[in-house]
């Protein structure tokens, strides 16, 4: 089966590139093929483009530390994004194959092939992530430790859920995110954006920086940038949980 999904990104940008209703998905992750189709749906075209530029650390600064980590207790690994599963899996064969490992949804999943990897079976977020933990292991959590793999810039939610739940869990910086820099025609295309979907404070920071015009309405993941939001002009703000189903419904 031929793969059309490059052919149906470009004509989406290239669609957005003349529209008025631009949609920005201001997030590293790409949007899901439901998220695509509620957006067209509502007349948005769709414009992904993430405001960080991805860097991956050397494993010489996080793999002895892991290493530690899987001798000193059972231990379990998250990977919170699909940058975090690409950063790891070509650099930590060996120490996958030791360990247990859950993602936070199946595209993150899937950057982990050929291990097997769980993923939340009924909803999304740290106790669904738990439930599907305690059905496959059946053994006490409180015996147990998580290591959360993500960016170093990222004020975890999924980390603080963890230990709300009383989970022992500790964070491994796995890559960094970068303010980017737009060419010419996303100058221009930034401009024309009405609604923008935002995954963090940093990325709405830069997307600040290059121009988003105030008009914009906001879908914003955190007080901290909803409270950067206002500081800069921008009225039409909402605040909307990090995952799919809550980002859909948003919409509209």
């Amino acid at each position: 089966m031929i793969d059309c999904s490059p052919l149906l990104r470009c004509l989406r940008q290239l669609f957005a590139a003349v529209s008025d209703r631009v949609l920005l998905v201001a997030r590293v992750d790409t949007p899901s093929g439901r998220y695509l189709q509620r957006a067209d749906d509502l007349g948005y075209s769709v414009w992904h483009r993430s405001m960080l530029d991805i860097a991956a650390y050397n494993a010489a600064t996080w793999l002895p530390k892991l290493d530690n980590f899987l001798r000193s207790a059972p231990t379990h690994l998250i990977f919170s994004s699909q940058q975090a599963a690409s950063a790891v899996v070509l650099q930590a064969a060996e120490l996958l194959s030791r360990s247990s490992l859950f993602a936070v949804g199946a595209a993150t999943a899937q950057r982990l092939f050929p291990f097997r990897v769980a993923v939340p079976e009924n909803g999304e977020g740290a106790e669904a992530l738990l439930n599907t933990f305690q059905k496959r292991f059946g053994v006490a959590l409180k015996e147990q430790r998580f290591v959360l793999l993500q960016a170093s810039d990222v004020q975890s939610e999924m980390e603080r859920q963890l230990r709300d739940l009383g989970v022992d869990v500790a964070v491994l910086h796995v890559y960094e995110r970068n303010a980017t820099t737009l060419t010419g025609e996303e100058g221009a295309m930034i401009l024309r954006c009405r609604l923008a979907d935002i995954g963090s404070a940093s990325q709405l920071r830069t997307a600040i920086d290059v121009g988003l015009p105030t008009q914009c309405a906001l879908m914003l993941p955190s007080m901290q940038a909803i409270a950067l939001a206002r500081a800069s002009g921008f009225e039409n703000c909402r605040l909307v949980e990090s995952n799919e189903l809550s980002r859909i419904s948003a919409l509209g």
